[in-house]
């Protein structure tokens, strides 16, 4: 088949009439035919084989490994040795693709170890994040424990710190998840929805219930984060691959759980819901109709179909 798609383009290349053609011409239309071509592209493999080096070099070289960048999904092999090295690069932040070709490796038995990217200052970073996000984490602790204390000390019970308590608790979870999922934004906003909702259901409930967490928490959430899922897969130029299933949960969130709130006769305010329900079903539509061959790929790979 490779051979056959070879001897295709070869025969283009070597066509007298276009090869009479100005390169000027033939630019636009080679770009056009490579971006359309490429949409069909999931992932590319390049080989680069046996690296050989001079005898009196090999004692100084432990491996070799190649990277290279592109909009897809990337693999490059080469191997030094008795020692081959298969080197992925995405642009797609999780690396269950990664995982999973490593799984299939140890299940033929085939001896691999990983190593991950260790470029100059990336540990550096990484451990300035860490000490801002272990100062914040103190710093919630020390909220609740001073709070607790002056509460006690005033009026000889624990009374309204409990509510500063559980407010420092709830917001050191949300950034504990922003900071935990900081490298894909989707997933993020799908988490802080979650939380948002479980968070704001269970202060209802411990305040004395009043409603507010079903009427305009839940609905004008899910609308914020369907709203700004959007903003972020513009903005971002994300492939379909990257934002369809984070597009499908935050729907079936926002739409579903508002019907079996308004079914269940929960929700006194409508108006918050049904908007909410309306936008979560247009969405879902819209994917349906415009997106339905990449939602079914999506949903077969999300539940091994």
């Amino acid at each position: 088949m490779i051979e056959a798609k070879l001897n295709d383009l070869v025969s283009l290349e070597k066509n007298p009439i276009l090869r009479l053609v100005p390169l000027e011409i033939k630019t636009p239309f080679l770009l056009a035919g490579t971006t359309l071509g490429g949409r069909s592209i999931t992932a590319i493999y390049s080989n680069v084989g046996i690296i050989r080096m001079p005898e009196e070099y090999r004692k100084y070289i432990q491996r070799f490994g190649l990277f290279a960048s592109t909009d897809s999904l990337q693999l490059c092999s080469c191997s030094f040795g008795d020692e081959m090295v298969l080197s992925f690069t995405s642009k797609i932040p999780n690396g269950n693709i990664e995982r999973n070709f490593v799984e299939r490796l140890k299940n033929e038995q085939v001896s691999c170890t990983i190593r991950e990217n260790d470029l100059p200052g990336q540990k550096e970073e990484q451990k300035q994040q860490m000490k801002l996000f272990e100062s914040f984490t103190f710093l919630c602790i020390v909220l609740a424990v001073v709070c607790n204390l002056i509460d006690y000390l005033l009026d000889g019970h624990i009374g309204w710190a409990w509510f500063v308590t559980a407010g420092a608790f709830c917001t050191w979870l949300m950034v504990s998840v922003a900071y935990v999922k900081r490298r894909n934004l989707l997933k993020n906003e799908m988490w802080q929805l979650v939380i948002a909702a479980v968070a704001g259901v269970l202060w209802d409930v411990f305040t004395g219930w009043r409603g507010w967490s079903v009427d305009y928490l839940l609905p004008l959430a899910s609308l914020a984060v369907i709203c700004s899922m959007w903003v972020i897969t513009a903005v971002q130029k994300l492939e379909v691959a990257e934002y369809m299933i984070y597009l499908l949960e935050a729907g079936a969130f926002g739409g579903v759980i508002p019907v079996i709130l308004l079914a269940a006769g929960v929700v006194t305010v409508l108006y918050p819901s049904l908007i909410c329900i309306c936008v979560s079903f247009l969405m879902l539509i819209w994917l349906f109709l415009f997106k339905r061959k990449d939602m079914v790929r999506e949903m077969q790979k999300k539940f091994r179909a």
